[in-house]
């Protein structure tokens, strides 16, 4: 199987988060926008690294606490990786507190978001993120 390549552009998401209605509404959500080519999950850390190191995403929402690995080693990770950008990242969590914050704005993490969030304010922020990251992706969101 050949790698990926670093700066190809793809035109999925991952959703990390160990809430089975959070991911089922996140997915929803994605799905509506009708823009990402595949909408894939993970319920837990080591799976998301599975998958990051593995493929190229356009967005990544990632909940920074997960079981077998937090999102902040997920975070990490993604720091010191060639595929996958923090710039891509939506972090979000039920209860950020400024330990957190600060280590995840030291990794580079520019978008964070506190759990409960409506489909619209989910929405929003996509839309925001791509428009900085991915704004060909935001274009056809329009057309």
């Amino acid at each position: 199987m050949k790698a990926p390549v670093q700066g190809t552009k793809t035109n999925d998401v991952l959703i990390i988060d160990d809430e089975s209605e959070v991911l089922e509404v996140l997915s929803e959500c994605c799905k509506e926008m009708k823009i990402f080519r595949n909408i894939l999950t993970a319920a837990d850390g080591m799976e998301a690294s599975k998958k990051l190191r593995n493929q190229n995403f356009a967005l990544i929402i990632l909940d920074i606490h997960l079981p077998k690995k937090t999102g902040m080693d997920v975070l990490f990770e993604l720091s010191k990786s060639d595929l996958n950008k923090i710039s891509n990242v939506i972090l979000i969590s039920g209860d950020l507190n400024r330990n957190a914050v600060s280590s995840a704005i030291e990794l580079g993490a520019k978008n964070i978001v506190v759990k409960p969030l409506s489909p619209d304010e989910f929405i929003r922020k996509v839309t925001t993120v791509l428009g900085k990251v991915r704004p060909d992706l935001c274009q056809s969101m329009s057309a």
